[in-house]
């Protein structure tokens, strides 16, 4: 499940049951005389979501007409929408379901792999399939809506609040007035400033990001050459790299490298050398599964080759990336060849499965553990694109290849 497809499934399930502010990320409910209102944000460097001010609630008399002063509302407790197993999802997310933090956590989460958890685990049924995530995101904003409904007046409020047995630290109606005055006099924070200019005297590359009619159709070999051709061909529109546009200038939080559209779709970015490598493994996780191709204009280095997933891992001994290619393993060994360092794709779902190389003596040294240190095994590959085989075997299969001949390793305590 891409982050783009959540995404999109989320903004149709929030509409269904919810008033979008223009291209925002903020949703109003209209309950009687009150407003509620929600916004979603991107995780930080995590492939999912967050809900923020669920809680939040004011009188309609205090909101402007264009809501911007909603950030200065009030809100209640959480506990006043407690009741999730009434919306009877189809995924099991949680056992504590009735917990609304973990509820959230597990609904609007993508389920990819990501370098920050530590441990990976098997997803219940259904949960890495969008169309049942996205009823079950449906039941949510419709159950969300429901509880907010049955508040319709402060009066509504009040009694809530003594149904729960809350201790109010002031009277609510002191309370009131006081947030009252906060939103007629709310002010919104000014928009930051600009990043300073990078240090002058420091050496750049560019990492261009293209749209190809079908990235498959392109030689991993070639695809450097296409990329930095395609970015100063004629100038053509894509959609799509206008949407990651707008995604990744409103959510990514790389102020210094803004991404530009150029040439027959391309985005390009302006990368100090010295962060070329950090800057395109934090980039590419946002670019699975949307066919992109992507390669440093000077140095000719490849990045995506198009078919990238998240379904294995690679990881060199000065990078993690959290993706995967096929097509382009083959590029991925030469290039750690180069600096006798082991390329190592893992299953992160699994303890101790995975494959490695490195060059020993001349040769592609192949290595695949299948599950412990017991089971480990090793061949040798005389050239690049034979050890990219049998590699390219284990990431379909799992299992070893048969086309070449393996020897259990010893390993001494």
């Amino acid at each position: 499940m891409s982050l783009k497809g959540l995404r999109q499934a989320m903004i149709r399930a929030a509409d269904n049951h919810f008033h979008r502010l223009g291209n925002s990320y903020r949703w109003v409910f209209e309950s009687g005389e009150l407003v509620w209102w929600f916004e979603i944000e991107k995780e930080a460097r995590r492939p999912m979501y967050n809900i923020w001010k669920l809680d939040h609630y004011a009188h309609k008399d205090w909101v402007r007409e264009d809501y911007s002063n909603l950030s200065a509302s009030p809100a209640v407790p959480l506990s006043f929408f407690h009741d999730w197993q009434a919306a009877d999802f189809e995924v099991d997310y949680h056992p504590e379901r009735d917990n609304l933090h973990v509820l959230l956590n597990r609904l609007l989460d993508t389920g990819l792999p990501d370098r920050w958890r530590s441990t990976q685990v098997r997803e219940p049924a259904g949960y890495d399939n969008l169309a049942i995530r996205e009823r079950d995101m449906d039941r949510f904003f419709g159950a969300l809506a429901s509880h907010m409904h049955r508040h319709q007046t402060l009066e509504d409020i009040k009694r809530a609040y003594e149904a729960h047995g809350i201790e109010a630290t002031h009277a609510l109606e002191e309370h009131w007035a006081d947030f009252e005055q906060r939103m007629r006099d709310y002010t919104p924070a000014p928009k930051p400033s600009p990043a300073p200019p990078l240090p002058k005297g420091r050496e750049f590359d560019t990492l261009i990001v293209h749209k190809p009619d079908d990235a498959e159709e392109v030689a991993p070999k070639e695809v450097a050459e296409v990329v930095v051709n395609a970015s100063v061909a004629k100038q053509k529109p894509s959609a799509e790299l206008e949407e990651l546009l707008a995604e990744l200038n409103s959510e990514w939080p790389h102020p210094r490298h803004k991404p530009k559209l150029t040439g027959d779709r391309c985005l390009t970015f302006r990368v100090p050398k010295k962060s070329k490598a950090s800057f395109a493994a934090s980039l590419i996780p946002l670019l699975v599964g949307e066919g992109l191709l992507a390669a440093y204009e000077k140095s000719g280095d490849v990045w995506a080759f198009g078919d990238e997933s998240v379904d294995l891992t690679m990881t060199t001994r000065k990078h993690h990336m959290p993706w995967v290619t096929r097509r382009g393993i083959g590029a991925w060994i030469a290039a750690t060849s180069e600096g006798e360092d082991f390329l190592i794709v893992e299953d992160p779902y699994m303890d101790q499965d995975y494959t490695q190389t490195k060059v020993e003596d001349g040769k592609h040294r192949v290595e695949v553990r299948e599950g412990s240190f017991e089971d480990h095994w090793v061949t040798f590959c005389d050239t690049v694109d034979e050890a990219a085989a049998v590699m390219q075997c284990w990431m379909d299969t799992r299992e070893r290849s048969t086309d070449h001949t393996w020897e259990k390793m010893e390993f001494t305590c």
